[in-house]
């Protein structure tokens, strides 16, 4: 069987969950966007 994090899905009807999942996602992608523009310069 999967792990426990996997057998529970994410609730979409929860707008809290989704948006909280939305800004981590931004949130990682923002830094991983700026990584490589530090290493140029």
């Amino acid at each position: 069987l999967p792990p426990p994090a996997t057998v529970t899905p994410i609730p979409i009807n929860n707008s809290n969950t989704s948006s909280a999942i939305i800004r981590s996602s931004s949130q990682t992608n923002s830094v991983e966007s700026q990584k490589p523009d530090i290493e140029d310069e």
